[in-house]
């Protein structure tokens, strides 16, 4: 078993693991927060980084995006007749349909994504079930000591807009839920509020995996591999747009002329140099532009093609293709969706089971 009193002293701490740092930085960027991860040249001041123009492209969501597809047409569902009414309200009030889609998007992403289960009783009349999509940031996972498929305590982070900490958790066994918020008003650091044993005697969590559990349950997301590389790009966009700039208003200056003496430049006008050895002229980057190009292109075009993703769904160069290539192109997006089929096929079932033994715990009505 996990030991308890280590797992409080990590959630009294206010600490999150690198990992789920990490994954907040790569959902960010996915969700197009590009800029804030641009960083300024060596020797740059941040003061002069700031000033210039940056340029960033959001190839993370197109990459993922692409890649999830399995949920654009709703499945069909089949259950007991005297119980679907029950589930169809729970899946259409907790959105699951759209939340699949993120679902899987955030798995393949980050590795790992959770549903949970709650009773919702803000609706006294309609009480019910309702299930939250919770993504890799935002919870931590102890297992049974040589079982890494088998949870024994999951830490659910609940964030405050704005804030640059979660000042509450949760803390599930199958036997407990514990309470904590923030030991005070400006710190990290979490105090243990409220504790009530777990009705449902199981741990009220589905978690999707982005592959079969091995020797770790947090099992890789392409995020760890695509990210970074998108920010790599960016980069370059920024540097090659500072360049544009620096040839669109080029550095100018003038040789044999008073100090302090003004020279105004431009169209329509006559600049008269007073002294023989007078001269003016202006310097640019000596860059190939298109050169640049060709090596950005070719950054994405093999940022797509190590993860599957067809150039036609990302095409920079657009030319004339005939509909049997396309579908050629397509066929790895085709072969990769039906393999996800069988990840999220027993996501399904046990997303059902959740939410019928959560229902049977709390319900006054009929079993399902």
């Amino acid at each position: 078993m996990a030991d308890f009193e280590e797992v409080e002293k990590f959630v009294l701490s206010g600490n999150r693991s690198e990992a789920a740092e990490v994954a907040r930085d790569y959902r960010d960027s996915y969700f197009g927060d590009q800029e804030k991860f641009l960083q300024a040249n060596p020797n740059e001041k941040p003061e002069d980084f700031e000033k210039r123009e940056h340029a960033w492209s959001n190839i993370t969501g197109q990459v993922v995006d692409a890649l999830s597809g399995l949920y654009c047409r709703a499945p069909q569902r089949e259950f007991n007749e005297t119980d679907a009414q029950t589930f169809e309200a729970v899946y259409e009030r907790s959105q699951f349909d759209l939340g699949q889609i993120e679902c899987d998007a955030m798995t393949r992403l980050l590795g790992v994504s959770a549903w949970q289960a709650v009773w919702d009783e803000s609706d006294e009349e309609n009480e019910q079930v309702k299930l939250r999509l919770i993504t890799r940031d935002n919870f931590e996972v102890w297992t049974v000591d040589g079982r890494p498929d088998l949870p024994e305590f999951v830490l659910v982070y609940l964030w405050v807009p704005g804030d640059a900490s979660p000042k509450r958790a949760k803390l599930y066994s199958a036997d407990f839920v514990f309470e904590y918020q923030a030991a005070s008003a400006n710190s990290s650091q979490l105090k243990r509020v409220g504790s009530d044993p777990n009705p449902s005697g199981r741990l009220p969590f589905v978690v999707a995996h982005n592959r079969v559990i091995t020797d770790n349950f947090y099992t890789p997301g392409i995020g760890w591999g695509l990210v970074p590389q998108n920010w790599l790009i960016n980069k370059k966009l920024t540097e090659l747009t500072q360049v544009q700039l620096d040839r669109s208003y080029p550095q100018r200056w003038a040789k044999g002329v008073e100090p302090g003496e003004s020279i105004t430049t431009g169209t329509h006008r006559i600049i008269y140099l007073t002294t023989a050895d007078a001269e003016i002229g202006q310097l640019s980057p000596d860059l190939a532009l298109g050169e640049v190009y060709d090596t950005i292109d070719r950054d994405i075009q093999l940022l797509l093609a190590t993860n599957g993703v067809p150039e036609n769904a990302f095409r920079l160069n657009v030319s004339a293709t005939s509909g049997v290539q396309v579908r050629a192109e397509q066929e790895p997006l085709v072969a990769d969706r039906r393999k996800r089929t069988h990840v999220f096929e027993p996501v399904e079932q046990a997303v059902a089971n959740l939410v019928a033994d959560v229902h049977n715990v709390h319900s006054s009505g009929d079993r399902i």
